[in-house]
């Protein structure tokens, strides 16, 4: 197969999503003839480079261990050394490329110390941290003729693979170039995305003891800070979108990703680490591949901290959703919202009402427009300040975001403009299921919008 095709198309790009949770990662052909099947992991690796001949997916053994050295000469050198000098592998995969379009994943024992693990393994540990991170260059073993040899090695330069792990997750690359409608994009590297998600719940955010039984993200939104173009955009998503999402089992095995509402992609976690990724892979799925990293998650308990940060502000009331709830938020009306009624106001819908969730996500258009003002202002005069006083909120809020990446957010917001058409709710059709509503997007019009906002045409 020509190693041009075999690194386009989504089907690899795919599989480099799943590759990505591994440390090590071995790629190998099935053998024509008796020739070396398999030659390991990454120069630059850190860690162990296993060569195996040929009929390695047969038996499922390593006959050499050849250690590689972080400092070694830049080209991939390998060099002997000693079981003392190797680092042990903490999660391998062996990946059989069968001479189709396709990859298959296998689950053998190496040997006693280097285990194959299996896709769904090292999913089921998303939550812990890895103690070291390896900065991987996949090498790929490419099947170069028919008469019998066959070659390795495409190797992937690391900061294109973006295989990250610890406070980044692993997107792919399938989104940096890409071609619509016969005009070619590239993807803008001078973006910032921050999703934020409202949880279904209060008092203080803690992991459950068990996957699955986390509360649903009810408000769930992209914030996109371009500084190539200085603009900020607001991307609200409906909570009830189908989409696909990763589902775990009761102790946290990863059972792959199916069809279902975008809320329960936090739920599907333990309601801490793995349910905020979830939920950002989930986004980042929904909007074609692009890179969702830093994440803030808080619940109800927060509301009241962040509007007393904020401050009292105006409103003008989209709907008459609320109004039977509150004579003063009647359709047209002229608020005051402040701490006191800001949850009422963003959060309350009449659950026996069909498609509320679409009243309440207007009034949520409206308070950010409203609110945006002064966001910035408080952030950019008094960026310390702001984030002392959100530390208040601590119990009730998740992020990865860390003081030092939140001043370079700042620097980022400082160099962006908003302005209310820079809010952005998906177009679609929400239909009544059988317990609850579900709403499809309009995806060619979602695609177009991502283009618009994430993309420069070359």
């Amino acid at each position: 197969m020509n190693s041009g095709k075999l690194f386009s198309g989504e089907w690899f790009s795919s599989m480099l999503n799943r590759l990505s949770a591994y440390d090590d990662v071995i790629v190998a052909a099935s053998p024509v003839n008796p020739v070396i099947g398999c030659v390991l992991i990454a120069k630059k690796c850190g860690g162990v480079v296993l060569a195996a001949e040929s009929g390695v997916t047969e038996r499922g053994q390593a006959l050499n261990k050849i250690g590689t050295r972080r400092s070694g000469n830049g080209h991939g050198e390998k060099k002997k050394s000693s079981s003392s000098e190797r680092m042990p592998i903490k999660k391998t995969i062996l990946v059989t490329y069968r001479g189709r379009r396709e990859f298959q994943w296998l689950g053998r024992s190496m040997s006693n110390r280097y285990s194959v693990r299996d896709r769904h393994a090292s999913r089921s540990r998303l939550g812990k941290k890895r103690t070291w991170i390896v900065p991987c260059v996949l090498a790929v073993i490419v099947i170069l003729a028919g008469g019998g040899i066959w070659l390795a090695l495409e190797a992937r330069n690391e900061a294109e693979l973006q295989n990250i792990s610890g406070d980044r997750m692993n997107v792919g690359t399938g989104y940096r170039d890409i071609t619509y409608h016969g005009k070619q994009y590239r993807y803008n590297t001078r973006i910032t995305s921050i999703l934020y998600a409202g949880v279904d719940s209060d008092g203080e955010m803690t992991k459950f003891s068990r996957y699955t039984d986390a509360p649903r993200a009810d408000s769930i939104s992209l914030v996109v800070m371009d500084e190539f173009h200085h603009k900020l955009t607001v991307i609200a998503l409906n909570r009830n979108t189908v989409a696909k999402i990763r589902k775990f089992t009761l102790n946290g095995r990863d059972r792959g990703k199916f069809n279902d509402l975008l809320c329960y992609a936090y739920t599907y976690g333990e309601g801490g680490e793995v349910s905020c990724r979830n939920l950002c892979e989930a986004v980042s799925d929904m909007l074609y591949g692009i890179p969702v990293n830093d994440y803030v998650v808080s619940n109800r308990s927060s509301l009241p901290v962040f509007g007393e940060i904020i401050g009292p502000v105006q409103v003008t009331v989209p709907n008459n959703d609320l109004a039977e709830i509150d004579p003063a938020f009647y359709s047209g009306a002229e608020v005051t919202i402040d701490q006191t009624n800001l949850e009422k106001y963003v959060r309350s819908r009449d659950v026996e009402v069909t498609f509320s969730n679409i009243g309440r996500m207007e009034r949520q258009q409206t308070y950010i427009n409203a609110a945006m003002g002064k966001i910035r202002s408080l952030i950019e005069n008094d960026p310390q300040g702001v984030w002392r006083r959100v530390q208040d909120a601590t119990p009730w809020i998740q992020t990865n975001i860390t003081p030092s990446h939140y001043l370079d957010l700042v620097k980022a917001l400082k160099n962006t403009s908003y302005i209310r058409q820079n809010y952005y709710t998906p177009a679609g059709e929400a239909v009544m299921g059988e317990v609850t509503s579900r709403f499809y997007a309009d995806e060619e019009a979602l695609l177009e919008k991502v283009i618009d906002i994430f993309y420069i045409e070359k």
